[in-house]
């Protein structure tokens, strides 16, 4: 398999052991998902933002959680366990000996009390096809 067809290939997923909740194990499994570029911010940015609110119950690190976070946990499980598998070209090059005709590079942010949010994409016009490529997609949730 040459270069142009060689990918990354992601899917998250939180062991069973992990799935009980604790202050403690909420962090371990959100640091577990391995996303590479950040593809999987949506999911991944709502369980910081749930580690925060569970940050400011003054929770002790293996303390049960309140049925409350308990409930938003499980949800947030689910959603984890319905995520498809990703393909990412590790080569963004393909079609570059076919003569690109139009690149571009864009940037799209968003803020909210919650989070901040960016995304960087790649997308170049080789004759009449175009090809577009996630570059970086960053979040960084807010401090409390």
């Amino acid at each position: 398999m040459g270069t142009l067809q060689d990918a990354f290939v992601l899917r998250p997923e939180i062991p069973m052991n992990e799935r009980l909740a604790t202050k403690s194990l909420t962090l371990k499994a959100i640091t577990k998902i391995f996303d590479p570029i950040e593809l999987f911010n949506p999911v991944v940015i709502t369980a910081k933002i749930l580690l925060q609110d569970l940050g400011k119950r003054r929770l002790e690190w293996d303390d049960e959680v309140p049925d409350d976070f308990a409930h938003s946990w499980r949800r947030w499980c689910e959603k984890v366990d319905a995520l498809e598998w990703i393909h990412i070209p590790r080569f963004f090059g393909q079609g570059l000996n076919q003569g690109i005709t139009k690149a571009t590079l864009h940037v799209f942010t968003d803020v909210s009390r919650r989070a901040m949010v960016s995304l960087h994409t790649s997308s170049c016009k080789i004759q009449d096809k175009r090809i577009r490529h996630v570059c970086l997609w960053q979040n960084v949730g807010r401090p409390l």
